[in-house]
């Protein structure tokens, strides 16, 4: 990330976004409120008509083209869009944690250092989590196969609180929704894996090797083990 330029952009945009959120009295939030996500919890439009949100995503198609060069021009122009999209909810989500709103602030920098992060190809920890019916292990403890965690969901505890001590902040998730209650036995997979290069589409990816392992696990022990 070209270190003046972007950042004054990010933070122009952030400003501009904290205007239109203030005026709908989206923020400020308290600290323990879940991710507020673009086009559902907040109208994202309007940010993206500000001249802010399309000077930074010109910067970006300038600054970082091998991001996006071998794409057509929607998806182009979508992908950049989820980039700023994203930026600006952990912006939100940031702030109201550390109650500190302000565009210059220690949690709009952090969130500027995570992106360039993201932008450069820096590596980065990929976790995906599906929680399962129906499925166990024969002694009860937690295993892995090929990769991917197995850890049984005890009857009378908490999957959330399962869920948490293996990514500390699933409760703030992209796409939150609660577990189906019942369907026991049933366990919590844990697919984390370190990646040089994530990709945009990199969690689908490792959805694809866990629904294969869900596919494999009923077609072995003829169960009906689905996600909840």
């Amino acid at each position: 990330m070209s270190e003046t330029r972007t950042r004054e952009l990010c933070s122009a945009l952030v400003a501009a976004a904290f205007e239109e959120l203030t005026s709908d009295r989206v923020i400020p939030m308290w600290s323990d409120a879940p991710r507020l996500q673009a086009d559902i919890d907040f109208d994202a439009d309007r940010i993206r008509s500000r001249s802010e949100y399309t000077a930074l995503k010109d910067e970006l198609l300038q600054s970082f083209p091998a991001l996006f060069d071998d794409l057509d021009d929607f998806f182009k122009s979508f992908t950049v869009q989820q980039y700023i999209d994203t930026f600006l909810e952990e912006v939100i989500y940031q702030c109201g944690y550390a109650d500190d709103f302000s565009p210059t602030g220690a949690p709009v920098k952090e969130v500027m250092d995570e992106l360039e992060r993201v932008l450069t190809g820096a590596p980065g920890d990929f976790v995906v989590a599906r929680l399962v019916s129906h499925l166990t292990t024969e002694s009860g403890a937690s295993i892995e196969l090929e990769g991917i965690k197995v850890i049984p969901d005890q009857v009378g505890s908490a999957s959330n609180i399962v869920i948490r001590r293996q990514i500390p902040d699933s409760a703030h998730v992209l796409q939150r929704r609660p577990s189906v209650k019942g369907l026991r036995p049933r366990s919590l997979l844990v697919l984390r894996q370190t990646l040089d290069t994530p990709g945009f589409h990199t969690g689908r990816e490792l959805s694809r090797k866990l629904d294969h392992f869900i596919l494999i696990a009923s077609l072995l022990t003829n169960g009906t083990a689905q996600p909840v």
